[in-house]
């Protein structure tokens, strides 16, 4: 049966922000996830392609900018637990490790030079990179069992689902289908924070926007 994750309980493990300043902080669960080949993997991924040819300082890697966005995923929702009402649209600690989850895993399924990648090789890669990420993403918790032993001390298989839809939303907006996603209506506003559809204002691209910006000398 899983427990609920506890702010006030739980040890916490940092990562310098580089040029963006200031610390990075998310829950230590995750330092197996992060210690994995499938994540490690990210170091090695330039978060902007060749735009370094031009830009020489911008060869920050999707590794930092993942472990950014998670940050920035587990603040928003930290915030919001405090806010949140009782019922249907309460918070809780496994809500908030399920979006941090989503957003450090999101860009998973990038290749070499990221969205370069899938431009030169269109042809022949048929997925999105999203969905190239929930499959490494389930390749983790397949390969690895203390990954799957540590955040299934919170999860659920329902939890697990939810992850997964964060990092690849399926449609929900159809009036005409039946509704597709694990969490009630009331509790859609989830998915606005990771991967937002509706207006695109979400912790990914606040992070690179910022990160992006600082590394290739161009003020926002």
């Amino acid at each position: 049966m899983p427990v609920e994750w506890n702010s006030h309980s739980s040890s916490m493990i940092h990562f310098n922000n580089g040029n963006n300043g200031g610390i990075i902080s998310l829950p230590r669960v995750f330092k197996s996830l992060i210690d994995t080949p499938e994540f490690q993997r990210l170091r090695h991924i330039k978060q902007l392609g060749n735009a370094l040819l031009v830009f020489p300082d911008a060869d920050h890697s999707r590794f930092i900018h993942s472990l950014g966005t998670a940050s920035l995923a587990f603040q928003f929702m930290l915030e919001l637990s405090k806010k949140s009402y009782d019922g249907e649209y309460l918070i809780n600690g496994n809500d908030i490790l399920a979006v941090t989850l989503a957003a450090a895993c999101h860009d998973l399924g990038h290749g070499p030079f990221s969205h370069m990648y899938e431009e030169v090789f269109a042809s022949n890669v048929h997925e999105r990179h999203e969905a190239l990420s929930v499959k490494i993403f389930n390749k983790i918790f397949e390969d690895h069992c203390n990954v799957k032993d540590d955040f299934f001390l919170y999860f659920d298989e329902e939890y697990f689902e939810l992850v997964k839809q964060l990092i690849d939303p399926p449609d929900y907006c159809n009036p005409d289908g039946a509704w597709p996603l694990v969490v009630s209506k009331k509790k859609t506003f989830l998915f606005g924070i990771v991967s937002n559809s509706l207006n695109g204002l979400d912790v990914d691209k606040f992070d690179y926007l910022i990160r992006d910006a600082a590394r290739s000398g161009i003020p926002v």
